[in-house]
């Protein structure tokens, strides 16, 4: 885990699994964007991590359990994507709120 702008990154803020154990699809991709070195295939994992953190929303929006901690972990994925945009690709800072 690295930290940034006082902030550690890489962790998602938990180990969310489907019913079958397995890890969901944005967290996988999240863990290998956190990982990656290569501009080029941040640049990718990026967008498959939001793709992906944007059709789980989708499927929670329908789904009648809370879900509270994933959400939290997903919102967390996104504030760290930002945090990997910046300090990985160059992006301008962005003041969170």
């Amino acid at each position: 885990m690295r930290r940034a702008e006082g902030k550690e990154i890489g962790d998602s803020g938990g180990n969310m699994t489907n019913s079958g154990g397995a890890k969901q699809r944005w967290q996988e991709l999240y863990e290998a964007t956190s990982a990656e070195t290569d501009r080029e295939k941040v640049t990718e994992l990026i967008n498959r991590t939001e793709e992906a953190l944007m059709a789980r929303t989708q499927e929670l929006a329908h789904d009648a359990d809370d879900h509270a901690d994933e959400r939290n972990a997903m919102v967390q994925a996104s504030e760290n994507l930002l945090t990997i945009k910046t300090e990985k690709l160059s992006y301008p800072p962005i003041e969170m709120k």
